[in-house]
């Protein structure tokens, strides 16, 4: 097991400096016997006077740059060669201020960040996917079984809701942690809607505005699950307790340089406060140092709303995500972000 010393520092950078030091100290010995003798005179007292301030120039240099650029070396090869960041992270938190450069720290710190922020991301979806594991094949052969029965039957409607689950299922367990297209997230909403549809008949409907003036609308890219999770906030959180029938706009345009999709209901909106509360943990959602990703929270409209916006800012950075604007009594609307990055393939 390496000493602490070790691991901060190499033999031969620990070499140097006392090599340095003994030298040093060498020609101040040679120096006080030389005055102490009368050898030198004057001179000698000049000499050793510089040698002094040699001496402090040489040990000002150490403190300041030798050490700190040694140690910083030493802990980055320490982490590198143990992937450790939680070492790293405890190493570089015992350097003083004057220590450890302001901006060299900032980056590497960021990158810590970034990385650690990586692993949570993909152990959640690796998680996620063994809880989704329920051996689909079996599943979809299933939703078949009974969508063909419900057709000998003469049932029309289960087997279009069979149907729509099959694909929806398709979706969100054969391709997790994909990238998707607009096209492909607005057929995902269009199978969920039709369950819904059918859950709440004539509760609400669904208008959808695409900008037809962009030829590439349709293949530009998003995280998958990017649109649904929205909708279904829409309809639970904002259309299903009100009186009367209820409205949902989806509407998709283009900027110079973005991607907009906006999303409203005239819904019973959302409390003043509980919006405020909502908009700030989206403010404070980081895409590299959230830590609020590893803790267990209860279903709700602002957990998925910060799921999807925490993604989108994970991939394409901090300039992208989500807005969300309510009045309550009149609705919500949700606003995303997103670049303009499309699918050669969807897009020629």
């Amino acid at each position: 097991m390496k000493s602490h010393a070790e691991l901060l520092f190499k033999r031969k950078d620990i070499t140097v400096v006392i090599a340095g030091i003994l030298l040093l100290g060498v020609q101040v010995i040679i120096t006080v016997i030389c005055i102490y003798q009368g050898l030198l005179g004057f001179v000698g007292v000049f000499y050793l006077l510089l040698t002094l301030g040699l001496g402090v120039i040489f040990g000002y240099s150490v403190s300041k740059w030798i050490i700190p650029v040694t140690k910083m070396n030493r802990i980055l090869s320490y982490a590198e060669e143990n992937e450790d960041i939680e070492a790293l992270l405890r190493e570089l938190d015992k350097m003083t201020e004057g220590e450890r450069p302001d901006r060299l720290f900032a980056g590497i710190s960021e990158l810590i960040n970034r990385e650690q922020q990586a692993q949570i991301l993909s152990t959640e979806a690796t998680i996620h996917v063994l809880q989704s594991q329920i051996n689909p094949h079996f599943l979809y052969n299933t939703l078949e079984t009974i969508r063909s029965k419900a057709i000998l039957q003469g049932n029309e409607e289960i087997a279009k809701m069979n149907e729509a689950l099959a694909t929806l299922f398709r979706y969100n367990i054969s391709r997790p942690g994909e990238m998707a297209t607009l096209a492909d997230e607005m057929d995902n909403v269009e199978s969920y809607l039709i369950i819904q549809q059918y859950r709440f008949r004539d509760k609400f409907k669904v208008t959808k505005i695409f900008d037809e003036a962009d030829g590439y609308l349709m293949a530009y890219m998003m995280p998958i699950l990017t649109i649904q999770p929205i909708v279904e906030n829409a309809i639970h959180h904002g259309l299903e307790n009100k009186i009367g029938q209820g409205e949902i706009t989806i509407r998709v345009f283009t900027t110079q340089n973005r991607l907009m999709i906006i999303i409203s209901d005239d819904g019973i909106g959302i409390p003043e406060e509980q919006l405020k509360e909502m908009q700030r943990k989206l403010e404070t959602v980081n895409s590299v140092s959230d830590k609020s990703v590893n803790q267990k929270k209860p279903r709700g409209e602002g957990i998925a709303l910060q799921n999807v916006h925490q993604r989108i800012k994970f991939y394409y950075g901090e300039d992208y995500g989500l807005e969300i604007t309510s009045t309550e009594g009149c609705g919500t609307t949700v606003e995303i972000f997103l670049p303009k990055i499309y699918d050669f393939k969807e897009g020629a």
